[in-house]
């Protein structure tokens, strides 16, 4: 089975820092030396978005996932 998402930075609500507490610790670091606000989006969207298809995929909750 293959599964293709996607999202864009432009889908990205206004509020896209509320999502960071979310993210694995490595990932707010890293999301935090950035300096271009579209990195940081594009690398919140990209980690959430897998978290997203593997919860739905395997039937998990989002909390359960590291």
């Amino acid at each position: 089975m293959t599964t293709v998402a996607y999202c864009t930075i432009n889908d990205m609500p206004s509020d896209w820092q509320s999502y960071i507490p979310f993210l694995e610790e490595d990932v707010i670091e890293r999301v935090g030396r950035m300096r271009n606000v579209e990195d940081k989006k594009r690398t919140v969207c990209a980690h959430l978005l897998t978290k997203m298809v593997l919860a739905s995929t395997f039937h998990i909750a989002l909390s359960e996932l590291c």
